[in-house]
């Protein structure tokens, strides 16, 4: 859950951004089941890796769902996506 993977981050001292612009790790927690969830979890994927061609984002970190349902595809077809 989002809020579980917020406060362990906090707790382990790492400052969380509202925004993905500047930050050294970005994760994105996703729904691999819900099909606008998916399409959603995608568009956000590819929204911050834009940021990361541009240097604003230093890793992508995508959990969740989507990723234990489709892990090979998202490697291969998002090499952006660092784990």
């Amino acid at each position: 859950n989002t809020e579980q993977m917020m406060a362990l981050c906090r707790d382990a001292g790492h400052t969380l951004l509202e925004e993905p612009a500047g930050a050294d790790a970005v994760v994105i927690n996703t729904c691999g089941f819900i099909d606008s969830a998916k399409e959603e979890a995608i568009d956000t994927i590819l929204s911050v890796a834009e940021l990361k061609s541009a240097g604003q984002v230093g890793k992508i970190l995508v959990t969740g769902c989507l990723t234990q349902r489709y892990q090979q595809e998202i490697l291969d077809e998002l090499p952006e996506v660092d784990g």
